[in-house]
């Protein structure tokens, strides 16, 4: 049976691999996480011109309701609270539909890139929207929330959970060649004791896969 060498997030050796759409995934036994080869996946530029297809219009008023309907998960928030849309693509959708109410900094690993630390400080709040299933190394991305994260701070963040592993080659989800991590509840509950986090809300198993997250 193919296995990878360890699991991307939690070390653990030898996840067994499940083919989806015909990409060959490794699923990790202990903490539920189903990742894509790093060394298979998409170069930069084929996936800058992938996510350049996605029809992201801030003129539809369905996509400002998709980003409205993600942020009611955060719940109401002091006027002035420093919000980070991150990962938000070649548009800035969550700025037009929250400011001026909050302070919106918008970044993006392909579209804007900048460090965050040094241009922003501290936020309140990490808005991740159908972007960690995106993540080559989730670790860091982790890691890098809780540097940016003020104390108590909070993440909501949206992606869909992963089925049993029977039902892992006709998922639609894993159709996109750009989507490569997938996560359940189990990962995130794994994900949340790792970094310190405390987990409020899991939609499972809807599209809502966590939020808020609270960090201590």
């Amino acid at each position: 049976m193919r296995t990878y060498s360890s699991c991307l997030i939690c070390k653990s050796p030898s996840p067994q691999g499940v083919e989806s759409h015909g990409r060959l995934f490794f699923h990790c036994g202990h903490c539920d996480y189903i990742f894509q080869s790093p060394e298979t996946r998409l170069s930069f530029e084929q996936e800058r011109r992938r996510y350049l297809e996605h029809n992201n219009d801030l003129r539809d008023l369905r996509y400002l309701k998709y980003l409205e309907k993600t942020w009611l998960q955060v719940g109401p928030l002091p006027s002035g609270s420093v919000v980070l849309d991150y990962g938000c693509g070649p548009t800035k959708g969550l700025e037009k539909l929250l400011q001026p109410r909050y302070r919106v900094l918008s970044y993006d690993p392909i579209f804007w890139p900048q460090d965050l630390q040094m241009e922003f400080g501290k936020v309140d709040v990490i808005f991740c929207s159908e972007v960690i299933e995106h993540a080559f190394f989730p670790t860091r991305v982790f890691d890098h929330w809780n540097q940016l994260l003020r104390p108590g701070g909070l993440i909501t963040l949206r992606t869909c959970f992963h089925p049993e592993m029977d039902k892992m080659r006709d998922w639609w989800y894993a159709s996109d060649e750009t989507h490569i991590g997938f996560f359940s509840q189990c990962t995130f509950e794994f994900i949340a004791k790792k970094w310190g986090w405390q987990l409020n809300k899991v939609h499972n198993p809807y599209v809502f896969a966590t939020g808020p997250l609270i960090v201590h």
